[in-house]
């Protein structure tokens, strides 16, 4: 979720709400520091829906499409997502930068699964999984599959 957007704007409510967030949205596999976040969350706090929350006009995207050096911890970051960068074959930059911000989204969803808590809760049925793409603009949200 981006930090510029007050939680409340998106229709989250505060107090009910675990948040972790991310550079990107961008959920890594296998990461010690994400596997105990997402531990704590699910085994401590019950939480039952996990919403990878990615947003239009992301700085750390753009960053990743452009491969600007400026900002080198964002790259390393983000590095995963090279195949991802290089298969997006739009040629218009916004499309292109829109495309990337929602197969973000798409492969942290995806990279969830690779923690065995997340694992277990979603085939156990008490987690789910959902992803949006968030124009911060206007708060309006857009589901990702």
């Amino acid at each position: 979720i981006d930090a510029r957007r007050p939680l409340g704007d998106l229709n989250i409510d505060i107090g009910k709400t675990y948040v972790l967030r991310t550079i990107g949205a961008y959920v890594p596999a296998n990461d010690p520091d994400m596997e105990r976040a997402l531990s704590y969350a699910i085994n401590t706090q019950g939480i039952d829906r996990i919403t990878v929350a990615a947003h239009a006009d992301c700085g750390a995207a753009c960053a990743c499409m452009d491969q600007n050096k400026a900002v080198p911890h964002v790259l390393e970051h983000l590095k995963p997502l090279d195949p991802v960068r290089k298969s997006i074959t739009t040629t218009n930059r916004n499309a292109s930068l829109r495309e990337l911000e929602q197969k973000i989204a798409q492969e942290s969803l995806r990279n969830l699964m690779t923690y065995k808590c997340v694992r277990e809760a979603v085939n156990a049925g008490t987690l789910e999984l959902r992803g949006w793409l968030v124009d911060i603009s206007n708060g309006t949200q857009h589901n990702v599959t």
